[in-house]
């Protein structure tokens, strides 16, 4: 009986018990009312919430999660330098179109026809004072900060630190010396294999290459398995745009910048 029973399990004729119902346990399982907690917090309307649940509860992807809609957050070294101290002044004000040179914690949501998100956030910690490097070519002084960066969805959070060292000298290089204290939370699915790494530590200005760090992830969707790589990357330099100091995404492994 036992070696019949087998043969139709091999044949997909008999489901095991327990696997039937393994893909219905599983959505049972999501929390729905800490998903809309987490929306909420992120400043979503009822409304929104409401779609994106039953968008998620079908199985469908959401509007944030599709590479052609992937976003970055970009904040100019002016911006970064004017929370060195609160009573500096920068003659650089309207070079990012975003924020103002105020912001002590720019952060910058994008919110998609379904009601899904994409929340990006730069959070200077603190700075060091100005250090000055010893070069063949000249002196080049750089200024020390500490940073965090952050991303949040629908379906998560995540967030490091970051040592960064941004460069006074046209000659000189931006570059990263430090990224910890990562962090990972997830609401309709599981993560695994996380790795916070310095990809790029120096940035080559000369020929337009930035520095870069980024924790990198295997997001598992607990609704319709579906397994996708996540990246919160930090990107630092002059050379994007010639006026950029940071810039950050959240994607998924089929959306990148260089």
């Amino acid at each position: 009986m036992k070696k019949v029973i087998a043969f139709l399990v091999a044949l997909g004729l008999v489901i095991p018990s327990g696997m039937a119902s393994a893909e219905s346990n599983s959505k049972n399982k999501v929390d729905y009312d800490k998903i809309a907690e987490h929306m909420k917090k992120d400043g979503a309307s009822q409304d929104d919430i409401d779609n994106v649940i039953k968008k998620i509860k079908n199985g469908e992807e959401l509007d944030a999660d599709k590479p052609e809609n992937q976003k970055k957050l970009t904040l100019s070294k002016a911006q970064l330098r004017s929370t060195l101290s609160d009573n500096e002044e920068d003659s650089e004000a309207g070079e990012n179109d975003s924020f103002s040179t105020t912001d002590a914690e720019p952060t910058k949501k994008f919110i998609f026809d379904d009601g899904s998100y994409v929340k990006l956030s730069i959070e200077p910690v603190d700075a060091d004072a100005v250090q000055a490097l010893g070069g063949n070519m000249s002196t080049m002084a750089t200024t020390g900060k500490t940073i965090k960066v952050s991303g949040s969805s629908t379906w998560g959070d995540a967030s490091y630190k970051a040592k960064i060292y941004m460069s006074d000298s046209p000659v000189g290089n931006d570059y990263i010396s430090k990224v910890y204290d990562r962090k990972i939370q997830t609401y309709f699915g599981t993560y695994s294999s996380p790795s916070l790494t310095i990809s790029r530590k120096y940035e080559v200005r000369s020929k337009g290459i930035s520095a870069k760090s980024y924790l990198f992830y295997k997001y598992t969707s607990m609704t319709n398995f579906t397994a996708k790589t996540k990246y919160l990357k930090m990107h630092v330099g002059d050379a994007i745009n010639d006026k950029y100091g940071i810039y950050v995404s959240f994607t998924d492994g089929d959306a990148s910048y260089k």
